[in-house]
This record gives structure tokens, sequence and C-alpha cells, in this order.
């Protein structure tokens, strides 16, 4: 079994949709409303997943945009993923139950400004206990988003001192088109072209993935099953070459610390898909000594919350972020002030709520 998530304007289309694409073996894990969409949580079997989609045989392998190969999901996973998402629920409800008496302009309390923005409860708790409830609604939503501002962790470069960098992430988190363009990035940028490794991924698709990159790209790509043969490359290289370590999900608690263990140079680098929510990061947070968080398919229209909330959360510094899917495009620096920008239709729509007659201007 494995999980799929599915984005809806309401619950019903989205179970239509689940079971039209799935069929009835599909299992519902989770139905959530972030602003203003719908996202399922679907548990289907490994069977029932829709087929992909063949290239046609004249296309330029440059032009291929490969996808990520989500791997088998074990149930132990998916309960954890669930628990997660259930106390992150019981965080919001014990938020609109503890709200303020205090009225803002319109009549809107302050603790429902805040869940208008679309605000998770962990952070509408956070932010509450600090601002003045008596403020105007325009004032309060202003003062939340400062506050924000300074919660968040300060951006980061790649250390390119250290030799070997590798990535983690949740299933689908997009780490190995990110993989890919952080080592094609360093070819650009070194004398010595770096080295990709695919740590212990055994599946034949990801393999075949991983040998057309190399030749299209020219790029140096191994697959790697052992902790042994990891640090042998590690010791081999020269210059300023760099070791780029793609990891597999599975285990990977248990790689991390063997990995840190065993290797001399090495940063942990934590991959969060923009649309993914903080509970879904709980099980990784405290296993690595993460040197940046990487946001992955920025290029999505879905509301920022909960990449917000991993960052304020974890205060693991930002420092890439993937824009497209497309290998040929590069990454880009995040900044904090940037990424909390993109929340301004979610505070003009609560302020909105709030004050009709008040304009955008003041929200900002």
């Amino acid at each position: 079994m494995k999980i799929e998530v599915i984005w809806a304007q309401n619950s019903k289309s989205g179970i239509s949709r689940a079971t039209s694409t799935y069929g009835d073996e599909a299992v519902l894990l989770s139905n959530r409303k972030i602003g203003e969409r719908y996202r399922l949580m679907i548990g289907v079997p490994e069977a029932s997943s829709p087929a992909p989609a063949v290239a046609p045989a004249a296309a330029s392998i440059n032009r291929v945009k490969p996808t990520p190969v989500r791997e088998s999901v074990d149930y132990q996973a998916i309960s954890q993923m669930i628990k997660n998402e259930i106390r992150s629920l019981h965080q919001e409800l014990a938020v609109n139950t503890e709200r303020q008496s205090g009225q803002h302009d319109g009549g809107q309390s302050s603790a429902g400004l805040l869940e208008a923005a679309g605000m998770p409860g962990s952070l509408q708790k956070l932010l509450s206990a600090e601002l003045d409830a008596g403020l105007p609604a325009h004032q309060y939503l202003s003062s939340a988003k400062q506050k924000l501002l300074q919660s968040l962790p300060e951006s980061t470069d790649l250390d390119r001192s250290v030799k070997t960098h590798v990535l983690c992430g949740n299933y689908g988190s997009g780490k190995t088109t990110v993989a890919v363009k952080i080592a094609l990035k360093f070819k650009s940028l070194c004398e010595v072209p770096p080295i990709l490794v695919s740590y212990k991924q055994t599946s034949a698709v990801t393999s075949a993935l991983m040998k057309e990159l190399s030749e299209s790209f020219q790029l140096p790509i191994f697959e790697v099953q052992d902790i042994q043969t990891l640090k042998m490359i590690e010791d081999q290289l020269v210059g300023d070459s760099m070791l780029i370590v793609d990891t597999a999900t599975t285990h990977m608690v248990q790689e991390i610390a063997e990995i840190d263990s065993m290797l001399n140079s090495v940063n942990f680098h934590l991959v969060n898909a923009s649309d993914s929510f903080a509970a879904a990061q709980e099980t990784l947070i405290g296993a690595a000594k993460w040197s940046s968080i990487i946001i992955s398919r920025l290029e999505m229209q879905a509301a920022r919350w909960p990449v917000i909330e991993s960052l304020v959360k974890t205060q693991v510094p930002l420092s890439l972020g993937s824009v497209s899917p497309d290998l040929n495009s590069d990454l880009v620096r995040v900044a904090k002030k940037e990424l909390l920008n993109q929340l301004d239709p979610e505070f003009r729509r609560a302020l909105a709520t709030a004050v009709p007659e008040v304009s955008d201007q003041a929200a900002a």
C-alpha cells in the first residue's frame, strides 16, 4: 500500500475522484481543509495506482522531466502519519476552544482572524499569547505577520567546504529531483565534477532512471547499497569535488545515523515539499542535526502555511528551493521574507472577512 494526495474544492468531489481513479479499495486516511481547498490522503494498493503515461519514443532525453518514484509505504509509516495528522487537528481544536473574548472591528475575534487566514493551530497558540487582542483587525494581522517573520530562521548557503551532502525527505517530497539539480549546479561551479549516489534504492525503475540521467547530463551517478562503499567513494574525492547522496525513504532514520557515524565530512538537508504538512516531518526532525531545509514544488499554488509551520518548529535554516520539476531549471535561494509574503492573499482574505471596507493595502 502507498499514500496518494488529492486536492479538491470540497470533500465530496475529492472522494469521488479518489474512487474513480483508484477504485473501491482506496482508503481515506485524512481529509483536511487547507486554505480554500481540501487535501485528501488516500491509501491505495500498489495494483490500484494509475498506469504511468508512456513518453513518445522520439522525445529528446534532455526534455524528459523524470518524476521521483515513490517506494512502497509500510503500514507502520501510514499509522504514524495518521497519528501526527490527528494530533495536529487536536491542537487546532484546542485553539478554537481557547479563543479570546476581545472583539476586533467588525466583531471578529483575534483567534478568528488567524483561523480565517488559514493559520495552523500550533502557530495560532504561539502568536495569540504574544499579540495584543485589543488591536484593530488590520493592526492585529500586521503584528502577527511581523511576529512570524521574527520566528522564522534565516537563510543559509550550502557549505562547499563540506565534502558530502545527504538529502532526506518523506515519500514524494521531490528529493531525487533536488539531488540531481544540486549535482548539476555543483558541476558548473567545481573544477572536478561532483558524484551523485543513489543510496540503498532498489527499485528497477529508479535504477533505469539514474542511468538515463547520467548519460543525458554527463554526470557520474552510482548506485550504492552499503555504507562501506559510500565511505570509500567519499575517501576517493579529489580537489573540489563533492558527493551528493539521495537516500532511500525506507529505514531513513537508521540510515541517517549510520551515515553520520561513518563519513568524515557530511551535512544533512531535509527536503520539504511546499504542500506537505508539518506533522509528516516530525519523525525526521530529531533524526539528524539538519544543516538546512530545502523546499521543493514551489511551483504549486498551495498555501505556504505547512512550510511556515515546519520552519518555525524546527528552526532549521532555509537554503534552496525548486520552482519546477524540469531538471534543466535552476534551484533558487529561498528567503524567509519572500516566503512569508506569499501568505499575503490569506491575510487579505481574513481582513476582508473582518472589515470589508478596509483596503488591501492595510493588510500588507
